[in-house]
């Protein structure tokens, strides 16, 4: 717990120092700009902020690139979870849908919802019934529920492990270059 408030100070350090750099280089928005972006009106000419900062006047934050690196790879392997996710809801309101409207649903192609749906078969969490004359209806298994909040749990531990591995990384790296 101690370990952890550390880590949750030194992030919060980090990201303050960002936002101040940030501030230092680009200033508080002029009156104008404000008022312009309250009315939804953009300004006539191109003000301090619509201008790019020169690459010699970016101050480089250590480890800055593959603190983004990382957080990319996070956004990705959650995207992947999240469209599991979105199946997964429409199963728990509808109980039983076809590949086909399942797929029109989510606006994917009906090989990613087979894929998805192989993938939660495998968990216990939904069974995979052909229809007579080609396709096939999804449904929820009659533990689902059960499964699904245990599941859900195990995500959330695995979440919390992982960033906090991530954290303590970070603290090393952080640590060795001041």
């Amino acid at each position: 717990e101690e370990r952890l408030s550390e880590e949750e100070e030194l992030m919060k350090k980090i990201r303050e120092e960002m936002e101040r750099r940030k501030v230092k280089e680009e200033g508080p928005p002029p009156k104008e700009e404000a008022v312009s972006e309250i009315e939804g009106v953009m300004p006539k000419e191109e003000t301090s902020l619509m201008r790019e900062i020169p690459e010699e006047k970016k101050e480089k934050i250590p480890g800055e690139e593959e603190l983004r690196e990382k957080e990319m790879e996070i956004i990705e392997a959650v995207g992947k979870e999240k469209d599991q996710d979105d199946l997964l809801k429409l199963m728990q309101k509808s109980k039983k849908i076809s590949v086909k409207n399942a797929a029109k649903v989510l606006k994917v192609s009906e090989d990613t919802i087979n894929k998805w749906a192989n993938e939660l078969k495998e968990k216990g969490i939904l069974d995979i019934r052909p229809k007579f004359l080609g396709g096939a209806n999804l449904e929820l298994t009659r533990d689902a529920l059960k499964r699904l909040k245990e599941l859900e749990e195990e995500e959330k531990i695995a979440r919390i492990k992982s960033e906090l591995e991530r954290i303590r990384e970070e603290q090393k790296r952080i640590r060795g270059t001041y």
